[in-house]
């Protein structure tokens, strides 16, 4: 039971109080087991000779098994962390413990005392009474642990005395009546003992109060002289006091002006325009950037509404828009969101500006103003302009590219859809541009292309469409252009090209025109169809002899060649997909040491589907002019990899040949740089090859495919070297391992001893630049020691040995010629 005390009100701390009662217990424990054992040792020797053995040492044994628990139990206790949080269970096995105990005095009287023995009677009856008496001070403390020994110990040998009349029934009278003194005597002894664990508490409580209080009263009393002293002090000298009011009214109003000048000075130093307004929308403050793209002046625009000062327009539509101020005042919504905004200043000047606008509320969420922030971003503006122009626009001519040209295209294929318009498309491509820009080189070329732009623009009407598509090939849209109109503007084109005249270096040159034209009708079936009836249209008007115009009809005799091409398409297309090419190989012998290492080209074939095999001659060109040799290459690389890594050989370097289209697509560069890294085939196994041609027609992607390639350790061989016109000048500029000369002049340089000089001549220019010479066409045994007499590093042809399948690359190792 919780105690009461101060006006019977619960004991403040319970819990504690509980556990220092239980604690008590617990201390005495140790005590009240030696006295008992003791009394039991004496009863075993008083009742030795007259209680019956057997029972006399049961009780023994069990008196001592329930003291070795009980020892335990305090040993667990004193040794348990968590004593005093779980107090009522130790409590719990005390009182447990402490009822077993009384119990097993009480049975004393019940089964050790001898029948008729009053001497024995009594003496149990004295010692078990002796012993309640005792446990008054042991366990008083808490009631029910008295109560569990005393009753338990008492009342079954009283009852039972009683049953047996006479003196015993007297004896029993007596022992109940000894238990209710003791009782009482345990009640009182309780209520004590709680008093005074109660006061301890309070004590201890009081003590902590009163040192609080003392604290609190020495620093009311710190607090109190010092104030005492500062009063006194400040009647003392109150003048000086009032001085010094002032000069800290001083200080406060420099650090308020101080403050102000800070943040004038920090909206004068930023960089965005910033007008502050009440919450009228009347203009308060403007910093010196707002002054600059508004026009008006800090003193002129106060007072003024901000829709007077700050104007702004749609950059697209050019319509006057509601500043963000006015739209947040007036919670008008926004119907179209403009990012594109110009802000007019008062001298008419335009600015592209980025701004936003928010409220200056007061503590009740009351609009007291507003704070428009913006920044001038004409220069981002015109840089956005500048990419966005670069993306839709040809860098060397500025006419419209080709991605914007079919952006425009398929604008008109829609509009057809729904009107009844007329345009055209014609489609055309420079004559005798490549030998312009191979003699005079690419500058020449690029200056040719710009000039050649100036002509078709002054050719055309405002409302057409002229681009550069690619290389020398451009294109005209016109709208609402019948075909007529469309042939009369085509025919103009031509004879302005025709009558041009290009001069570089002194030199004067006449170019032609092949111009394809195409109708464009509701029945046009998209942008690819119309775009592939305007190539084949022009390729019809090169097959006619060039500089002419070819009008595109369905029934052309003059395209049926170019159909043929359509179904080369067909079937390059389907062996892509269901895999009809085929890999050969064909040794490549080194001549000048043995030392040179083992080298061979691979080749690409096509099955026939008769069981032959179709040459590359056939089906490359078409592949080529309809971009599909990128493709044709990405098979051949997959598969030569794929090869080199399930069978690797002793042959160190094969040759790949690679189109002019693969050189200047990125992407195609990653995938070989990815298959390397998939399939872990040495890099300086793999010599890449493409022809003089391919490699000058775009000499700087040339180069940065070229060293790309070599950076991650390939090789580089240059093919049919000496069949273009300035075939050395751009030699020294490739960063090539090999040159492989034409089979051209290889094959005849018996007989031809023009041919017997270039031969040598790229061999000894080669050897200087330190690159590595292969002689192509070596169809004879005499050509080929004549190529080892010159120097030559490598032959290749059919009498070393023909193309094999790359199945069959065992064999290569039997080749002895």
């Amino acid at each position: 039971m919780i105690p009461k005390h101060a006006g019977d009100r619960p004991h403040p701390e319970a819990a504690q109080f509980r556990a220092k009662q239980v604690e008590v217990l617990y201390d005495q424990l140790h005590v009240g087991l030696a006295a008992t054992v003791a009394a039991a040792s004496l009863l075993i020797a008083v009742f030795w000779a007259a209680a019956p053995r057997e029972l006399l040492a049961g009780w023994a044994i069990f008196f001592m098994l329930t003291t070795i628990l009980r020892v335990i139990l305090a040993h667990r206790y004193a040794r348990s962390p968590d004593r005093y949080r779980q107090a009522s269970k130790w409590l719990m096995w005390f009182i447990a413990g402490t009822g077993i105990s009384g119990a097993t005095w009480g049975s004393t009287i019940i089964f050790l005392v001898p029948d008729e023995s009053f001497v024995h009677a009594g003496f149990a009856t004295l010692w078990v009474c002796g012993l309640s008496a005792g446990s008054v001070a042991a366990l008083s403390i808490i009631k029910g642990a008295f109560f569990a020994f005393s009753l338990p110990a008492m009342i079954p040998s009283a009852v039972y005395l009683m049953t047996h009349g006479g003196i015993e029934a007297t004896v029993g009278g007596a022992q109940l009546m000894f238990l209710g003194f003791i009782s009482l005597s345990a009640v009182r002894m309780h209520k004590s003992l709680v008093q005074s664990l109660t006061l301890q508490f309070e004590n201890i409580r009081l003590v902590d109060h009163l040192d609080t209080e003392k604290k609190k009263v020495e620093r009311l009393n710190e607090q109190l002289e010092k104030k005492v002293l500062k009063r006194t002090a400040e009647l003392a000298q109150s003048n000086a006091n009032l001085e010094r009011d002032i000069i800290r009214r001083q200080r406060a109003e420099q650090a308020l002006f101080a403050e102000k000048e800070r943040l004038q000075t920090t909206l004068h130093s930023i960089g965005d325009g910033v007008i502050t307004t009440d919450a009228g929308g009347i203009v308060e403050y403007l910093n010196p950037v707002a002054e600059k793209l508004t026009g008006w002046s800090y003193n002129e625009a106060r007072g003024l509404p901000l829709a007077t000062v700050f104007q702004i327009i749609d950059e697209q539509t050019r319509e006057p828009i509601a500043d963000p101020v006015t739209q947040q005042l007036e919670k008008t919504p926004t119907t179209r969101v403009t990012t594109h905004k110009i802000v007019i200043s008062r001298n008419g000047q335009e600015y592209a500006i980025q701004d936003s606008a928010a409220p200056i509320s007061s503590r009740k969420g009351e609009i007291l103003g507003m704070v428009l922030v913006f920044s001038d971003i004409t220069k981002t503006r015109r840089r956005e302009q500048q990419i966005t122009h670069q993306a839709t626009h040809d860098a060397l001519t500025g006419l419209i590219n080709r991605w914007e040209f079919e952006h425009r295209l398929e604008r008109v294929l829609a509009t057809l859809k729904a009107e009844s318009t007329e345009y055209a498309l014609c489609y055309f491509d420079l004559d005798r541009f490549k030998i312009i820009n191979d003699t005079c080189g690419h500058t020449a070329g690029d200056e040719l292309l710009r000039q050649v732009s100036e002509v078709l623009e002054g050719q055309i009407r405002k409302r057409d469409t002229l681009a550069r598509l690619g290389g020398d090939e451009f294109g005209v849209l016109l709208e609402h252009c019948s075909l007529q109109q469309a042939q009369r503007v085509a025919t103009a084109i031509h004879k302005a090209i025709e009558d041009f005249q290009f001069t570089w270096e002194g030199k004067s040159f006449r170019i032609g025109v092949s111009i394809g034209l195409v109708p464009i009708t509701k029945a046009s079936m998209g942008i690819a169809a119309v775009l592939k009836a305007a190539d084949t249209a022009c390729y019809a008007a090169k097959n006619k002899g060039r500089n002419c115009i070819h009008v595109y009809r369905e029934t052309d005799k003059e395209l049926a060649s170019h159909r043929g091409e359509v179904q080369w398409m067909t079937r390059i297309h389907r062996a892509l997909k269901e895999n009809y090419f085929q890999v050969y190989f064909q040794p490549i012998l080194p001549l000048a040491t043995e030392k040179e290492e083992k080298c061979y080209e691979v080749f690409l074939r096509l099955e026939d589907g008769a069981g032959g095999v179709v040459l590359p001659g056939a089906f490359l060109p078409t592949a080529e002019r309809y971009n599909l040799a990128v493709k044709i290459d990405r098979w051949m690389i997959a598969n030569t990899f794929t090869w080199l890594a399930q069978n690797p050989e002793p042959l160190r370097t094969c040759f790949i040949n690679l189109s002019g289209h693969s050189l200047r697509n990125k992407a195609f560069l990653t995938f070989i740089i990815e298959q390397l890294e998939k399939t872990h085939i040495p890099s300086a196994q793999i010599c890449f090859e493409t022809t003089e041609t391919a490699a000058t027609a775009n000499l700087s992607c040339a180069i940065r495919f070229i060293k790309a390639l070599k950076a991650h350790g390939c090789k580089f061989s240059l093919d049919n070297f000496g069949s273009g016109l300035s075939s050395f000048a751009y030699l020294k500029n490739l960063p090539v391992d090999f040159l492989k000369i034409d089979g051209l002049f290889v094959k005849d340089i018996l007989d031809d001893p023009i041919d017997l000089t270039i031969v040598r001549s790229i061999n000894e220019i080669g050897h200087i630049m330190e690159k590595q010479t292969i002689a192509e066409r070596v169809e004879k045994e005499e050509v080929l020691k004549k190529l080892q007499e010159m120097g030559i590093n490598y032959a290749q042809g059919y009498w070393i040995s023909p193309p094999q399948p790359l199945t069959e690359m065992g064999s290569l190792q039997k080749v002895t010629r």
